[in-house]
């Protein structure tokens, strides 16, 4: 991607002159395309409708499966938070579903609007989120806080917790009137910092900046999932964020071009489709079935052939942090993390996923925590030839979106033989 040459500009502070990021890269249109939480979902059809569905049977039966619903058209993209989804259209963001307890909706309330699946009132009588300026919204990511992308590389955050928003505020945002609009502050990342691409889970949030530098901030740091050599929280004191938060440290001469943050760890495509990845590597549940032999579950979620979580001290980042064996000649254009596991999509439209809980024929529990798992050995997931060009992994469900159009969903969702069934 041709780097564009920009003035030196606060984040905070920016002219309202918009200059324009370079084209969407793909990695942002593969997440705007599916997205998927248990048994509900959304999709970006291939005019850029938007279709939602509730699956509440796993079996491949037709006659008790549920139709998706049209929601919209004109959509930009879509995706889901933990009991919130929120859609991208020419004239703004809207969000909706039952989880608005601190307003992630961004409607200055707490009222619930519908459910993940189907927003009430209808998307044509929910209000725009107010975000205070016309600039164009290239993305959107809900969880316990949302957050949007602007075309001329600015961040806004609202909604959160109790503790507050992670990097804008000690106090949730959108929960109540005049929080929202021009009095919503900017995520201040440094003098010039210019985002393309983000995303956020479970009150940490990542963004990819236009010289190819990775910032990451938030919460639940225990294990390093923000990358910065500790386990300290960031983004809830002053004179954290802007230029003193520094840049994760994923080794010498290399650009960020891809993030995903899941539950407890986060991955990073690198220029030349080079994946890296930190945080929790496994997690040990208890009781254990027998006296002292505690379950390790969603072990190898970081690729690395052991269960050792990274990221908590200086010297598991940098150069020491390994590269992701995906195989000879596999290169990344986009990368996923859930709960327990990660995937890539490959610039040849495959997938490939490592860690637990992937529920799919022929790919077992816990790949990728000892040797000879990664690799040529790491299975591609069969979707019968099709490529993919969207996918979403949040709790126990995922969906690929294929380039016809299907999507194919398991896990939580539908068999990975059965997919939703999309208006026509």
């Amino acid at each position: 991607m041709r780097r564009l040459v920009l003035p030196l500009l606060a984040a905070a502070g920016c002219s309202d002159d918009v200059v324009p990021l370079p084209e969407l890269p793909p990695a942002l249109d593969i997440a705007a395309r599916v997205t998927t939480i248990h048994d509900h979902g959304c999709a970006r059809m291939l005019d850029d409708r938007l279709a939602c569905w509730k699956e509440d049977v796993q079996a491949c039966r037709p006659e008790e499966r549920n139709p998706a619903q049209l929601v919209a058209s004109e959509v930009r993209g879509v995706s889901m938070g933990w009991l919130s989804t929120c859609a991208v259209f020419h004239g703004g963001v809207k969000c909706w579903g039952e989880g608005n307890e601190f307003g992630v909706l961004g409607q200055g309330d707490t009222l619930a609007r519908g459910s993940l699946a189907a927003p009430e009132p209808p998307i044509d009588e929910i209000p725009f989120v107010d975000l205070g300026t016309d600039v164009p919204v290239r993305a959107v990511v809900p969880d316990t806080m949302a957050c949007v992308l602007f075309e001329d590389g600015r961040m806004k955050c609202w909604g959160g917790s109790e503790a507050g928003v992670p990097g804008v505020s000690s106090e949730p945002l959108g929960d109540e009137p005049g929080e929202m609009g021009a009095a919503l502050p900017y995520v201040d990342l440094g003098k010039g910092a210019r985002v393309v691409n983000f995303d956020l889970s479970g009150g940490t949030a990542c963004a990819v900046l236009d010289d190819g530098r990775l910032k990451c901030w938030g919460e639940n740091n225990d294990q390093g999932r923000l990358g910065l050599g500790d386990t300290r929280d960031r983004g809830y004191l002053p004179d954290e964020m802007g230029d003193a938060l520094p840049a994760v440290d994923l080794g010498s001469d290399v650009r960020v071009i891809d993030v995903a943050v899941g539950t407890a760890h986060a991955c990073a495509v690198l220029e030349g489709g080079r994946v890296k990845c930190w945080g929790r590597n496994h997690e040990i549940h208890d009781p254990a079935p027998e006296p002292g032999k505690p379950t390790i579950v969603g072990a190898g979620r970081l690729g690395y052939a052991d269960v050792w979580h990274r990221g908590a001290v200086p010297a598991d980042m940098g150069d020491n942090l390994p590269f992701v064996d995906l195989g000879r000649g596999a290169r990344a254009v986009a990368v996923d993390a859930g709960v327990s596991h990660s995937c890539a999509i490959l610039d040849n439209g495959k997938l490939k996923c490592w860690g637990g809980g992937l529920e799919h024929p022929g790919v077992f529990e816990n790949l990728g925590d000892e040797p000879g798992e990664m690799g040529d050995a790491l299975p591609v997931y069969d979707f019968g030839g099709g490529r993919v060009i969207g996918y979403s992994s949040k709790h126990a469900s995922r969906c690929a979106m294929l380039d016809s159009g299907e999507p194919r969903c398991w896990g939580a969702s539908a068999e990975l033989e059965c997919p939703p069934i999309l208006p026509e």
